[in-house]
């Protein structure tokens, strides 16, 4: 009896997570074409047709841009809070046509997706309402998390005392202060409605992993101020505050923007 996780693709320019059991199988977000998730779905040795609901965490085009296809061409069913699936921006680009296949998880409310128990949690996005989720099947659980500009108190509550994380570590902020940006744009993404540094992403999980957490990811790293060295050399600073000898026993790893991870069992 297992618990799985790979990411397909991570960065700034979209999300894909797959997720499985030994009797279903699960998206996080989708980003990438229909075409592009069959094929990273088969690198890691599955199918596109396995895929038995995809959860949505916000409405934005890096989250949901095929959403509407996996949806319509391959059953798909589709989960999510109210206020994502029916905002504008969702319907426009989904094209969403289906109401039968539309499943509603809203924040602090859990269910199951066959053998695997699914939590939602809010997140603070500048959306309609955006969450992430908790993954749990038997005694195992796995959190995802990014796309959040702040990790409250409620949500550590959630987060905490998982086997595997994957968990935003978006940018850096030296760099960001240095990038050709506009001003207002950085303090959009310096904002508590928008992404987690690198060190803020490591703080949190400082106060959230407990002895059973064995594997860290970091996902959506911005390719223009971030880089993956520089985010696990931060995230290995204040985990060795945290305890000097968890590196012995934990796996940091960081998500590619073009190719998914190892299938990572919890």
């Amino acid at each position: 009896m297992w618990l799985r996780i790979s990411a397909l693709w991570s960065g700034s320019t979209g999300n894909c997570i797959y997720i499985e059991s030994d009797s279903t199988s699960l998206l996080l977000d989708a980003w990438l074409s229909g075409k592009k998730i069959q094929e990273n779905l088969q690198k890691i040795g599955k199918n596109i047709d396995w895929i038995h609901t995809l959860f949505i965490s916000h409405e934005h085009i890096d989250h949901i841009r095929s959403a509407g296809v996996l949806n319509r061409k391959f059953n798909t069913k589709v989960c999510g809070n109210q206020a994502t699936l029916n905002s504008d921006y969702f319907l426009i680009t989904t094209k969403r046509e289906n109401e039968n296949d539309i499943y509603y998880l809203e924040p602090n409310q859990t269910d199951y997706f066959w053998d695997i128990e699914v939590t939602a949690f809010k997140t603070s996005h500048d959306t309609a309402n955006s969450q992430f989720y908790v993954f749990k099947h038997q005694n195992k659980r796995i959190a995802c998390l990014s796309d959040t500009g702040c990790v409250t108190d409620e949500m550590k509550e959630y987060l905490r005392d998982c086997e595997i994380y994957f968990f935003e570590a978006n940018h850096d902020v030296e760099m960001l202060k240095r990038w050709t940006r506009p001003e207002s744009n950085k303090k959009r993404i310096l904002s508590d409605v928008w992404h987690l540094s690198n060190e803020c992403s490591a703080e949190a999980l400082k106060q959230i992993i407990t002895r059973k957490t064995h594997t860290i990811v970091l996902t959506h790293i911005s390719h223009d101020h971030n880089r993956p060295e520089l985010a696990k050399s931060v995230m290995i600073e204040h985990l060795k505050s945290y305890n000097p000898d968890c590196l012995s026993y934990l796996n940091l790893l960081s998500a590619d923007a073009y190719e998914p991870t190892p299938l990572l069992e919890a």
